[in-house]
């Protein structure tokens, strides 16, 4: 897995990311930060998708307890300010705080048997230093709002080949330049189905790439005129 250029993602995704239907008060940032997977890694992408499929079925059932939980999820505010401003002797107070805010969400999802992905877990403050425990807070609150919001906005799930560079209803060729503004809403879709994210609707089958690195390859040589290209 690689990130996906910063200004590849503020440059396409920067207006899908606001029209998104967000229910949290901080953390919008965070949808910023996506990966692409390379070739072979086709099930990581396809558990991803599951994951997405799970939760989202479940939450279609069950709207009040979702909306409680993402109550309390917004109870774990920005603390990065509090976090690095707070007298040593103080900190004492904020890691209660936080344990209390956490063991409460821990309880809820156990009881609800809300269906989180493996990599979105509960920090244990009993194997953490009290520091280590805070930014693993932060880490925990980060996932699970991006993963809240990508399941509420996106429903759609490409199927994945492994023969070609790409190829759907388009095909990209190798050192040829594209309007990005005839192609925006498309590329869109593509960045969050490589990233295994459901897309919107428009990728209803994807190729991994093969020479095309994305975050090499999806280049404007011309911000003023809008054209990317990819590289071999």
């Amino acid at each position: 897995m690689k990130p996906i250029a910063k200004k590849i993602i503020e440059y396409t995704m920067k207006d899908l990311f606001y029209k998104l239907n967000f229910p949290f008060e901080w953390g919008r940032e965070s949808l910023y930060q996506l990966y692409f997977y390379e070739k072979g890694e086709e099930r990581i992408i396809e558990e991803s998708f599951k994951n997405y499929k799970i939760f989202q079925k479940w939450m279609n059932s069950h709207n009040i307890i979702l909306s409680n939980f993402i109550e309390k999820l917004k109870s774990i505010r920005d603390i990065r300010s509090d976090f690095l401003s707070f007298e040593r002797s103080s900190l004492k107070n904020l890691i209660v705080d936080l344990y209390n805010i956490i063991d409460d969400i821990r309880i809820f999802i156990e009881k609800n048997s809300i269906p989180l992905p493996q990599d979105i877990y509960i920090p244990d403050i009993n194997i953490l230093s009290p520091e280590n425990f805070t930014w693993e807070v932060l880490s925990f609150y980060i996932k699970s709002i991006r993963f809240i919001t990508f399941s509420i906005n996106f429903f759609n799930y490409p199927q994945i080949s492994e023969e070609i560079i790409l190829y759907n209803n388009r095909k990209y060729f190798p050192e040829h330049s594209y309007k990005l503004i005839d192609e925006k809403v498309y590329l869109q879709d593509l960045i969050l189905s490589w990233s295994g994210i459901p897309s919107q609707n428009y990728i209803k089958e994807f190729y991994l790439p093969k020479d095309i690195k994305l975050e090499d390859g999806l280049e404007y040589f011309t911000i003023k005129d809008k054209i990317f290209i990819f590289h071999k």
